[in-house]
This record gives structure tokens, sequence and C-alpha cells, in this order.
């Protein structure tokens, strides 16, 4: 049974991400583990003198986390789901760290979570805490854009460097997903005189790995990664960006330098990200 965590705050783009989690795993047992964190901060036009304690604030806080994911869990078992599960959480504290818990704990397989951003045209794929949770490196996370239609991923790009030591729990998702939809797999990679030993190891390694699904290499040169991911999703018809956030890859690199702003505003497709 996989067990996944989809962490809401109740609107939209939480809700699309849940939805497009349910799709994903429809034809399996599953489990939801749907989670709302709460922090004891009021917002900026919050005064209610009746208030005047922070167990107040606590009860209160705890009691509209508690009705909102009981409402939407009886929302969920209302529909035609057979094979699924849903478990609702609400707990006070840092959102990355409770996650981290429900993962070390509960033996999580993937985190599901939904764009951020304050309206429309100002969001980015990456909010701090999601960028927290991929960073923490604990378990595999896929961000779910806010205008994304749902469907199954029928074509998933896989860029990577080569560098790394690849093993089932780099790639059984990706495969997996790939095998239960009948998709196709495109190995991206940037070349610049040729691949080097290590290399050739790790595609060697990631041929026998994949072979029994339809996959494709294709090489860049003289482009930044970032630059060559783009213009292969806007020239290919791609569902599934998947990337392995090795510590000394590309990767890593990207996610602390200015070029990761770009990718997460003009990335207009789910994007997962599995830890080495």
């Amino acid at each position: 049974m996989k067990k996944i965590v989809v962490p809401t705050d109740f609107s939209e783009n939480a809700n699309h991400a849940l939805q497009y989690a349910i799709e994903l795993f429809k034809g399996i047992d599953s489990y939801f583990y749907i989670l709302n964190t709460f922090e004891m901060q009021p917002p900026l036009d919050f005064f209610d003198k009746t208030l005047s304690t922070n167990a107040d604030l606590y009860k209160m806080l705890q009691r509209n986390s508690e009705e909102e994911l009981q409402k939407l869990k009886e929302e969920l078992q209302k529909g035609p789901l057979k094979r699924q599960e849903f478990e609702v959480i609400s707990k006070m504290g840092s959102l990355p760290q409770i996650i981290k818990e429900l993962v070390e704990n509960e033996g999580v397989d993937l985190v599901v979570m939904g764009a951020k951003g304050a309206s429309k045209g100002q969001s980015t794929i990456f909010g701090s805490h999601t960028l927290q949770v991929i960073n923490k490196r604990i378990c595999p996370v896929i961000v779910v854009p806010e205008d994304y239609e749902l469907n199954e991923p029928k074509n998933i790009l896989f860029p990577t460097d080569l560098y790394v030591d690849f093993s089932d729990k780099h790639l059984s998702l990706m495969s997996d997903l790939a095998e239960r939809s009948g998709s196709s797999i495109t190995v991206l990679h940037r070349i610049f005189r040729g691949l080097d030993t290590n290399q050739r190891a790790c595609k060697e390694k990631l041929d026998a790995y994949l072979a029994k699904l339809p996959t494709s290499f294709e090489t860049v040169e003289d482009k930044a990664i970032d630059e060559a991911i783009f213009e292969f999703e806007r020239t290919h018809p791609t569902d599934l960006l998947a990337m392995v956030n090795n510590k000394h890859s590309f990767l890593e690199n990207l996610f602390f330098k200015p070029v990761v702003s770009k990718i997460v505003k003009e990335t207009d497709i789910p994007f997962l990200v599995v830890p080495s």
C-alpha cells in the first residue's frame, strides 16, 4: 500500500494537488494523510478580546483546523473511491518538521503539495516550505502547478547529469508510475566532451533498470540545463518532470542559485523530486 502525505491549507491549490494525488494512485491501494498545520499566529486583521490567552487561541485554531479537515474527509468519502483510505491530521507546528516526523514514523512513500502564491500570476511552484521539505531529502515530493489539468503522466522527462549511482530508491516511483500508465520516459542529459567513465557506468545502470519501459535518451550541448528542460517541454508532450536531488549534482546547485527562480516560475507541469 502506498502512503501519501498531502498538506492542505484548504485553498484551491491544495485541493487541486489532493485531486491530482488521488487520480495518480486511483488504481492501487493507497493511504492518504491529509495534513493541516497551524502556528500560534492569528491573521493580521484578527482581533478578539475573548481570546485572552494562548490557550484560547490554540483551541480556536485547532477547532477550525479539525472542522475543515473533517468536512474535506466527508466530501472525499462521498466519491467512488474503493482502494483509497484517508486520515486527517491537525497539528500545531512547522509544516516541514511535521512532514519529516510523518515520513519517519509512518513509512510515507510520497508527499504531494500544491503550488503556492499570493495571487494569480504571482504564484511560484515552490513556496519556502516546499523547498525546505525537498531539501530535507527524506522523501520524494511532487509539486503540482495550480492550473495543471489532471491526467496520467504519459510522457515523463527525466533530466540527469549521470553522476548518480542509480538504485531502486531513486527510480522505483518513476518507473512504477510509467508502468501503470503506459508512459514513455525521456532521459535528458547535458554533455561537454562526451561522457566520462563514471557517467558511462551510470548510463549503463540506468539503461538496465529502464529496459522494460519505452525509454529514449536525448543529449544537449552548449546549453544550460534549465533552458534545455524548457525547450523540451515546449516542443514535446510532457506530463511529469522528474529529477533526483543528488547532493553533488547540478540540481543541488540549481536550488541555491538564482536560476531556480526561472525554473519554478515557468514550469507548468508536475515536478517530482526524489532524494538521493
